[in-house]
């Protein structure tokens, strides 16, 4: 098989992956309001999985690189301060919150479009990946080569997916807010929040309470603070909640396409061509 059919073969393998893993997600955000606390729970740890390994292997390789900078060689405590179990507990920890929090916008984000969005950037990741990888190898340490692809491929594409979520938000229907406290503006958007299972119950009210801050914000400090002021405070607490749902999403692709561009072991008992 010639390199350019090997490239098309690896470009489709990992786009039908993406696609399954799109799959995946958008069926878990339709069962999860109705799932008891230990499907919840399941579904959490599952998608924390690939989560750790990514944030294990970055953080493992950025402290190896220190380590070669800062270290001689011959120390024995290369070996011994390169990260081991408390290393990849501390990830597994950060990994459970990011899986959390993608759990709650996978239940809040119910609109078809950003699906069909998704879906459609699907394609854009994997061809996007595959040229700055290329690009980046001419300048890029080996090594870091495909943390600093991820990082540079998410950043751009995360900003297509801000822009669209932000999109929505103008779409959404904003129950009137002026003149209430800021525990009935809580209260006018826990409403409505229900759910089988109490865990997740619970992290969806915290959701709704900070999507209620901006709007409360927006609608009732407006003639309090400089115009600049409140739109400025209300557009950062817009984006920082967006980000929370972008970032986990953004981080589980990067490492479910890592786990198919892994290298593959060569077959023992064949001989290389000289």
């Amino acid at each position: 098989m010639t390199e350019q059919a090997h490239w098309r073969v690896d470009v489709l393998r990992a786009l039908f992956i993406l696609w399954v893993l799109m799959g995946v997600l958008l069926a878990s955000a339709r069962v999860l309001p109705v799932l008891p606390d230990a499907g919840v729970i399941a579904i959490c740890l599952l998608l924390a999985v690939p989560l750790a390994w990514l944030g294990f292997l970055r953080r493992r390789l950025r402290r190896g690189a220190l380590l070669t900078v800062a270290l001689s060689p011959k120390s024995p405590w290369q070996r011994r301060l390169r990260g081991g179990a408390p290393m990849l507990l501390g990830q597994c920890l950060i990994a459970a919150l990011l899986a959390w929090w993608l759990v709650l916008g996978l239940v809040r984000l119910d609109a078809r479009s950003f699906w069909l969005l998704l879906i459609a950037l699907m394609p854009l990741w994997v061809l996007l990946h595959r040229a700055l990888q290329r690009r980046f190898a001419v300048h890029v340490n080996r090594r870091f080569l495909r943390m600093v692809t991820d990082r540079v491929a998410g950043v751009l594409l995360g900003v297509v997916l801000l822009i669209a979520l932000l999109a929505l938000s103008f779409h959404r229907p904003v129950p009137a807010l002026s003149g209430l406290s800021i525990e009935g503006a809580l209260a006018a958007y826990t409403a409505e929040v229900t759910a089988d299972s109490a865990v997740l119950e619970i992290g969806l009210v915290v959701a709704a309470a900070v999507e209620a801050l901006p709007q409360w914000f927006a609608q009732n400090l407006a003639v309090v603070l400089p115009g600049t002021g409140w739109q400025v405070l209300t557009w950062t607490l817009v984006l920082l909640r967006e980000w929370l749902v972008v970032w986990p999403l953004l981080l589980l692709v990067q490492a479910v396409h890592g786990w198919l561009d892994r290298p593959r072991p060569e077959p023992t008992g064949v001989a290389r061509s000289e």
